[in-house]
């Protein structure tokens, strides 16, 4: 799922994130663990045709999962910096067609987890449905309606009288593991969940993203600290300025690679740092850059937007470079190639041409980088990551 976008007003005047629970100063950050679920568990959910070639490397997607609770029953929920609202599915949702709305599948081509909401959603008035009806940048697509409950994240963090989205129709791409989204996104009208937590709790409006890597994920798929910064020292930080006065865009990156040119392609414009996204994308005519320095060169599969494959035993740079505020951060590009078939590797990156936005960092860039999302001071930090 790719970043939605976002509107304009300041998040610190808005009068929404006031809450009726007392605020309880905390000095320290909740800290909460990931979950990472490859879909690697059987064929496609998705019935809707696709290019052959696509089908079977879609299990390889990478999402991240955390717990929340909603009256004793746990739904698993796929955490998302590129949505802003928290929903859950009800039982009774009715799957649409990605392609044709209006167009009833089964519940199951959704790819909704089992478990979903059966309980009784009183309807919120005025701008607390605003976002009742969003559409994703991947085309996705959510109705909801959204009303106020006590919800408890992870094993026992409460959040009291928090607004959540309760999903009754939805054009989704699911892997059967997630009720729905945790969203970590935030606009200034509308306080995002994990904004108002903060507010009841007495932290900080940021939080930072530890994601490890595909071999280390079994066993520890990583944490997402609400409120602070894991520890990690202030001078490993770089943090910029986010491109909008909403969401969590940058404006600039530079890409370059161990034996490219020294200076890089640079990309203005916007730029999404998205844990919903399994992919690094760029320019097509960056990734085409990138991938003449392989030897045999990748191919692409499934036409524009589809698959990049490569032998994986190619002759290849080390690492992708991102560069941002000046700082390079190493991608090593082993740790970003999956056998798919045989001798036939899959490459987590793809092109941005066919999106609204111009380039996107998702779970492969963020398993080498801690990446520190702060609302108050409007600026995104990076911090890389040694394994």
């Amino acid at each position: 799922m790719l970043g939605l976008l976002a509107c304009i007003l300041s998040l610190a005047n808005s009068p929404m994130l006031l809450v009726d629970a007392a605020v309880v100063p905390q000095n320290d950050p909740l800290v909460f663990n990931f979950t990472v679920h490859p879909q690697n568990h059987g064929t496609s959910v998705r019935r809707r045709a696709e290019p052959e070639a696509a089908i079977p490397l879609t299990y390889y997607r990478p999402r991240l999962g955390i717990d929340m609770s909603i009256e004793g029953t746990k739904f698993h929920l796929n955490v998302d910096t590129g949505s802003w609202e928290t929903w859950v599915a009800r039982s009774t949702f009715v799957c649409a067609d990605i392609d044709n709305f209006d167009e009833d599948l089964d519940q199951e081509d959704c790819g909704i987890e089992t478990e979903t909401y059966k309980g009784k959603v009183v309807k919120l008035s005025g701008t607390e449905q605003k976002n009742a009806d969003m559409t994703y940048a991947s085309g996705e697509r959510v109705q909801m309606t959204f009303s106020r409950k006590d919800v408890v994240l992870g094993k026992d963090q409460k959040v009291q009288n928090a607004r959540v989205g309760f999903a009754s129709r939805l054009a989704w791409e699911g892997d059967g593991r997630f009720a729905g989204v945790f969203g970590l996104d935030w606009e200034s009208t509308t306080p995002s969940l994990w904004q108002y937590m903060c507010k009841q709790k007495g932290l900080p409006l940021q939080f930072t993203i530890a994601t490890n890597r595909e071999k280390d994920a079994k066993a520890n798929g990583g944490s997402l600290s609400i409120g602070g910064t894991l520890g990690i020292a202030a001078s490993e930080w770089t943090s910029v300025k986010t491109a909008q006065d909403e969401g969590w865009v940058i404006g600039e990156l530079t890409a370059k690679w161990d034996s490219g040119a020294k200076e890089g392609n640079t990309i203005k414009g916007e730029i999404l740092i998205d844990s919903g996204n399994a992919y690094i994308m760029l320019p097509n005519e960056i990734i085409e850059d990138f991938t003449s320095a392989f030897c045999p060169p990748p191919f692409l599969m499934g036409g524009e937007g589809g698959y990049w494959m490569i032998d994986c035993n190619s002759e290849s740079p080390e690492n992708l470079i991102i560069q941002i505020g000046g700082k390079d951060f190493a991608i090593p590009v082993r740790d970003n190639i999956i056998a798919a078939h045989g001798n036939a590797c899959m490459w987590k990156m793809s092109g941005a041409d066919n999106y609204e936005f111009d380039a996107a960092l998702g779970i492969p860039f963020m398993r080498h980088a801690y990446v520190n999302f702060n609302s108050e001071s409007r600026t995104i930090g990076f911090a890389q990551r040694n394994y």
